[in-house]
């Protein structure tokens, strides 16, 4: 097993293992997996709330195939991974700018 997988396998079975799914207590409708682009300013727009909810439940460690870029989607998961910069990089991340003269909500 590479370090990498390793470290995403610890993420995702380890860190967070003492709560099941959301604490809200939502559950997933579907299996079926969002389509989660963060890059599309629409997704944001939109409240995503409902696919973090999904990603959470069951790709706690997923990766936006459209741009390439992971995301830690338990909160209990992100305060381990930034103590781990050794592993992990935010280097090529990339921020929505705002767009000129649009009031952002």
């Amino acid at each position: 097993m590479n370090p990498t997988h390793e470290v995403l396998t610890t993420l995702t079975t380890g860190c967070d293992s003492e709560r099941s799914g959301d604490p809200t207590g939502w559950q997933p409708v579907t299996a079926e997996p969002p389509v989660v682009d963060v890059l599309d300013r629409a997704f944001w727009l939109r409240n995503p709330h409902d696919a973090w909810t999904w990603c959470r439940a069951n790709d706690p460690i997923h990766r936006d195939e459209r741009s390439g870029i992971w995301c830690i989607t338990k909160h209990a998961d992100v305060p381990w991974v930034e103590r781990h910069a050794e592993l992990f990089s935010s280097d090529s991340a990339y921020r929505l700018n705002r767009v000129a003269g649009r009031v952002e909500h």
